[in-house]
């Protein structure tokens, strides 16, 4: 994904058309209709007015943020999880680990439940 469709998403977020971005923007129209043709890449000075005319930070403008999931009622299988794990870039060689912290995190909830009172009881020596 490329500058213009970062672009494309805010513009798209607004309702603008790429003439109010140039009216905001202060940089020229045919500049950004070059620069959505991908004919052309900004410079520095040109993303920074981007970005200022839609109030944002040049980060939010070119960050690539990742889809929100839908959160499911049912259990998430291990195939789910490590589909859900690739998509965000980790590695097959650690989902031992992840795997590890998610049980250990669902034996402390447990314990917490039992308890009644929230905390985990110390254990016993």
């Amino acid at each position: 994904m490329g500058i213009a469709a970062d672009i494309q998403r805010e513009l798209d977020k607004r309702n603008w058309p790429l003439y109010h971005l140039h009216q905001e923007s202060d940089v020229l129209y045919a500049t950004l209709k070059s620069i959505m043709e991908a004919d052309s890449n900004p410079g520095i000075d040109k993303v920074i007015k981007i970005a200022n005319a839609f109030g944002i930070t040049i980060d939010e403008l070119v960050m690539n943020p990742k889809p929100v999931r839908k959160v499911s009622k049912k259990p998430m299988t291990q195939k789910d999880l490590k589909k859900v794990l690739l998509e965000y870039g980790i590695r097959p060689d650690d989902f031992g680990s992840v795997m590890d912290l998610i049980n250990g995190s669902r034996k402390r909830q447990s314990k917490e439940r039992r308890s009644g009172n929230g905390e985990a009881e110390e254990p016993v020596a």
